[in-house]
């Protein structure tokens, strides 16, 4: 994985290129997406940890007196095994967080739906890619992949990996 923090000015002309002929896939992770919550520009993971976690009455993981950027998967334990929770508690909690922002995008969601990227890997819940696609009338298909449910019918909800803007079938 290239850590663009750290690329010559020859470097990004190469990958600049490499995006140009379609040679480059783009994954999509978890922090990506983000709103502003008091002032700070925050990840969604980062947002329905606290949510969470606040209603747990829990402050979370903390390092140095600042709440963790990973504590997602604090939180989703701590949701899921406390006294009165049950594991579709946890799930029904997170599919209303992501149905809230249904419809949402970004605008460098937008500026990345722009690039000719041909395959684009989104392991997040949210669907700011897929409205971003849409949006900049970029056409896609796009195939569904959710570990847990393998097999089964996918509700609207579920998990969305994959987008291909060439016009092939994403497996």
């Amino acid at each position: 994985m290239l850590n663009t923090n750290e690329l010559t000015r020859q470097e990004w002309s190469r990958l600049a290129y490499a995006i140009q002929r379609r040679q480059c896939v783009l994954v999509i992770g978890p922090n990506l997406a983000t709103e502003t919550v008091d002032g700070l520009e925050r990840s969604l993971s980062q947002i329905l940890a606290d949510e969470l976690l606040r209603e747990l009455g829990d402050e979370g993981p903390k390092h140095g007196g600042k709440i963790l950027s990973d504590a997602l998967p604090h939180a989703a334990l701590r949701f899921q095994f406390a006294p009165d929770r049950d594991p579709m508690d946890l799930e029904r909690r997170v599919t209303a967080f992501y149905r809230q922002r249904q419809g949402r995008t970004s605008s460098l969601h937008r500026s990345l739906a722009g690039l000719p990227f041909h395959f684009v890997l989104n392991a997040t819940f949210d669907r700011y890619m897929q409205v971003a696609l849409r949006e900049t009338g970029t056409p896609f298909t796009e195939e569904t992949y959710n570990f847990n449910r393998a097999g089964r019918d996918l509700d609207s909800h579920d998990f969305e990996p994959g987008y291909s803007t060439d016009g092939a079938t994403v497996s």
